[in-house]
C-alpha cells in the first residue's frame, strides 16, 4: 500500500470498484503474462492520462505499467499512452484506431469522464454514443476494457452514464469519485489539495492514488481462482447506439475539396494533427462532398490568441457558426463540432467559409462516421 491517502484505508479502495464485471478477459491477460507472453497496456483519455499534474513522467499510467512489470517480470510489458489534453470520447472514438487499437492492446483503460462532462453540458446527449462506441470498439479489438472515472473538485463527471454502460457490457468500473472524492475528501478527512493542485488534475501525490485504484482491480483479478469464461461472447445490443463504429479522420492528404477557397493545406501542427487546413483571413469557402455519412464532425483549434477567427459552416443547408477564440482560456486545445447526423447514411455537401480578415481559422480534421 502506498503512503498517503490510501495508507490503511482499504475501505476506500473497495469503494472505488463499483462494478467488478466479468473477469474473464482480464484473467486471460494475466494468464498470458504469467506464461511470459508479451502484454500491451493501452490508455485512452485526456490530460490526466497524458500526465498533466505529474512530475518527471510519474503519472498514473506509469505507475500502473510499473505494477504490471513488477508483477510479471518474465513478460515484456509495453505501454501505449494515448492521452491527449482536453479531449473526451468524441475525439477519442475517431482517433482510437490509429492512436491505440493499432498497437493491439491486451488491456484498454478508458478515461473520458471529465471531458465528456464538459461536452455533455454544452450538447446534452453528445457523448452517449461516442463513449459507448469507444467501449464496443475496444471489446471488438479483443482488449480487456477497463473504464476509469475521475471527477473534478466539485464532484462532477459522467459517472452515472459511464457506470450504466459498464454494467451493460459487464465491465469493471473504477471510480475516483467513489474511492477518493467521497470517502477521503468530501468526508473531510483530507483537502482536495492533497490530491490535486487545480480543479481536476492529480498532483504528484494524486497520480499514484489513481494507479492504486486500477491496481486494486488488477489484484482482485489476479487473486480470483474461478475458471476463465468465454472471452469471445457476443456483445450486447447497443444501449445508446453505434453510429461511431466505422470512422475516418480526414486531413489535407485524404480529403481533396472541390474548392480550397481561402484555405491552404498545412500549418496545423497541433499534437498529432499535422496537415490540416488553415485560413489566414476571410475569403471564399472551402467546399467538398462526403459520401454515405451517418455523422460528420469538424475538429479545430480553440486558442486564446486575439487573432483567432470564426467561420460559417454549412452542411446540407444547415448553418453553424464556429468560433475558435478561447477567451481568457488556459491555452490551446482541439475542439469539435458536429455538423451532420442521420440514422440513414447520406451524402453531405459541406462549405466552410472563414469570416474574419486578418484572423486565423485552423481546421484540424474533417471526421466522418459511416
Amino acid at each position: 500500500m502506498i503512503n498517503g491517502l490510501y495508507a490503511n484505508d482499504n475501505a476506500a479502495l473497495k469503494a472505488s470498484l463499483i462494478n467488478v464485471g466479468d473477469l474473464s478477459r482480464i484473467k486471460n491477460v494475466i494468464s498470458k503474462a504469467k506464461a511470459g507472453k508479451p502484454i500491451t497496456l493501452g490508455f485512452l483519455g485526456g490530460s490526466i492520462t497524458q500526465g498533466s499534474g505529474s512530475t518527471d513522467g510519474m503519472h498514473y499510467v506509469r505507475y500502473t505499467t510499473d505494477f504490471w512489470k513488477e508483477t510479471f517480470p518474465g513478460s515484456e510489458i509495453t505501454c501505449v499512452n494515448a492521452g491527449m489534453g482536453a479531449t473526451g470520447s468524441i475525439l477519442g472514438v475517431f482517433r482510437m484506431e490509429k492512436d491505440v487499437l493499432s498497437a493491439k492492446p491486451d488491456v484498454l483503460v478508458i478515461d473520458h469522464s471529465v471531458n465528456d462532462n464538459g461536452d455533455e453540458s454544452r450538447v446534452p446527449g453528445s457523448t452517449k454514443q461516442t463513449y459507448e462506441c469507444v467501449i464496443r470498439r475496444g471489446l471488438l479489438s479483443g482488449a480487456a476494457v477497463v473504464p476509469l472515472c475521475v471527477c473534478s473538485s466539485d464532484g462532477n463527471s459522467q459517472r452515472d452514464m459511464n457506470l450504466e454502460l459498464a454494467k451493460h457490457y459487464d465491465l469493471p468500473f473504477v471510480s475516483m469519485f467513489d474511492g477518493i472524492y467521497e470517502p477521503l475528501i468530501k468526508s473531510g478527512k483530507y483537502n482536495w489539495s492533497s490530491y490535486s493542485n487545480d480543479s481536476v488534475h492529480p498532483n504528484p501525490a494524486g497520480h499514484p492514488m489513481l494507479a492504486e485504484l486500477l491496481k486494486y482491480y488488477f489484484k482482485l483479478a489476479l487473486d480470483d481462482e474461478s475458471e476463465i469464461g468465454d472471452i469471445n461472447k457476443p456483445l450486447p445490443t447497443p444501449l445508446f447506439g453505434q453510429s461511431y463504429m466505422n470512422t475516418e479522420m480526414l486531413d489535407g492528404s485524404t480529403l481533396i475539396p472541390d474548392s480550397y477557397g481561402a484555405f491552404k493545406v498545412g500549418n496545423t501542427d497541433f499534437y498529432q494533427f499535422k496537415g490540416g487546413w488553415t485560413s489566414e483571413g476571410g475569403g471564399d469557402a472551402m467546399t467538398f462532398v462526403l459520401k454515405d455519412c451517418k455523422v460528420v464532425h469538424i475538429a479545430y483549434v480553440k486558442n486564446p490568441a486575439e487573432n483567432s477567427g470564426t467561420a460559417t459552416v454549412t452542411a446540407n443547408g444547415e448553418i453553424y457558426e464556429v468560433d475558435t477564440f478561447f477567451k481568457n482560456g488556459w491555452g490551446k486545445y482541439a475542439e469539435t463540432k458536429r455538423i451532420f447526423a442521420s440514422n440513414v447514411p447520406a451524402d453531405v455537401t459541406v462549405s466552410i467559409k472563414p469570416n474574419d480578415e486578418g484572423k486565423i481559422f485552423p481546421l484540424l480534421r474533417v471526421m466522418v462516421a459511416r
